[in-house]
């Protein structure tokens, strides 16, 4: 199972999942992984920058004004981006979203007016690709967490017919 904590506690949601799942019996014997995006699957382009955004041709040669200012203005803090903003009782989610500081950022009023707006829609899944695992996990434990689980598992001859 995989979803955004949006600042929500990770041990309580993954508690709430596994909970519902084990009431299906055919599930009983199956190994399961809870793994959360936190606050948003956008920290994880945020903390490889470099490979992601930096590279991308629509944020080419204004990627730096965009990392200034999520990190000036936003206090997107790039080597710990789950740590991003807290939790909203009334929304039941994120203060601040960490996906529309991204939006923000790439519209910027010194921007050309034909500049490029990050799309949450068609860049997230794009740039996914781009993140280098190694360096997402270490700038985000929660991803960490799936990183070493697939590492072994895919490291384990038992998993290997």
């Amino acid at each position: 199972m995989f979803d955004d904590l949006d600042c929500r506690t990770p041990e309580l949601q993954e508690k709430k999942i596994l909970d519902v799942i084990s009431t299906i019996p055919e599930c009983a014997d199956i190994n399961k992984l809870v793994v959360f995006a936190a606050p948003e699957l956008e920290a994880w382009i945020i903390a490889d920058w470099s490979n992601s955004i930096a590279r991308h041709p629509d944020f080419r040669g204004r990627h730096e004004r965009m990392r200034y200012w999520l990190s000036q203005e936003k206090n997107i803090p790039f080597n710990e981006p789950e740590s991003f903003s807290e939790y909203d009782e009334d929304r039941d989610c994120c203060q601040e979203k960490l996906s529309e500081a991204l939006v923000d950022s790439s519209v910027l009023a010194e921007f050309d007016s034909l500049s490029t707006r990050y799309s949450k829609g068609l860049h997230t899944p794009a740039l996914l690709q781009d993140i280098r695992p190694d360096e997402v996990q270490r700038r985000c434990p929660l991803f960490r967490k799936l990183y070493n689980y697939l590492n072994h598992f895919c490291s384990s001859p038992s998993n290997y017919g």
